[in-house]
């Protein structure tokens, strides 16, 4: 009994691998078939059936259906029924005025309807303020309103004030206060110290002059464990939290 029951499996081991490649295995009428139904350029029409004609064209023309849909460049909307250029038509209504809230791809507002034009006008008007406030891109207070430019020249002065501390970008200090210039030296001269400690580049001797105990220090210190990345701008190391 159990010798039958190893044959029967040594048996059925034998055989399903050939059920498996066989099942993998296309014939070249159904290959070519699926060239044509995926719109590949080995396609033979002529070994085509005529069921598998009206298959390859229906294909086709949803294909085509989903081109126009989508506002790809190959599309024939005279294949399409009215239905679905109407579908088309709305997708393409509903695209632009995306772009158009987006601010990017084509954006047509010829096209748009006085309700979507004001949607759009808006949505620039907050990207305009927006960039006012965070000093990025073009900033124009044109057509703001007054709170919004007082928030848009505050915002200005924060800019020019960080720049001046971190000695990046543009830096109007003229502008500055008495104590926010006291505050952009402190800064520079802390920023120097480190350059000088650490022989960086940007270190300037002379500004240690007027503390020799900052000279000092920036000539006899050596880094040890701690690197560049381990101090803080202020000059203190930092500490893990």
């Amino acid at each position: 009994m159990n010798l039958s029951r190893s044959i029967l499996l040594i048996s059925i081991l034998c055989i399903w691998p050939l059920g498996g490649v066989a099942q993998a295995y296309k014939s070249p009428q159904a290959q070519n078939l699926q060239n044509c139904l995926d719109g590949f350029s080995d396609c033979n029409a002529k070994q085509l059936n005529t069921g598998e004609q009206r298959a390859v064209t229906e294909a086709k023309r949803d294909q085509n259906f989903e081109n126009c849909y989508d506002g790809f460049d190959d599309c024939d909307i005279s294949h399409l029924t009215e239905e679905e250029q109407a579908l088309v038509r709305r997708s393409a209504t509903d695209r632009n005025l995306q772009n158009c809230l987006e601010g990017i791809g084509n954006c047509n507002k010829s096209e748009l309807n006085e309700s979507a034009r004001q949607m759009v006008d808006e949505a620039e008007r907050i990207s305009r303020f927006s960039s006012c406030l965070d000093g990025t891109g073009e900033c124009s207070m044109k057509n703001m309103a007054p709170w919004e430019q007082r928030a848009t020249e505050a915002a200005e002065v924060d800019h020019n004030f960080e720049n001046c501390l971190q000695g990046l970008g543009q830096c109007d200090r003229g502008t500055l206060s008495r104590q926010e210039q006291m505050d952009v030296a402190r800064a520079m001269a802390t920023q120097n110290l480190q350059s000088c400690i650490w022989g960086a580049g940007g270190c300037n001797e002379s500004l240690l002059q007027s503390d020799p105990k900052e000279k000092q220090e920036a000539t006899n210190t050596k880094p040890s464990r701690m690197n560049k990345a381990d101090w803080t701008r202020s000059g203190r190391p930092r500490t893990s939290e």
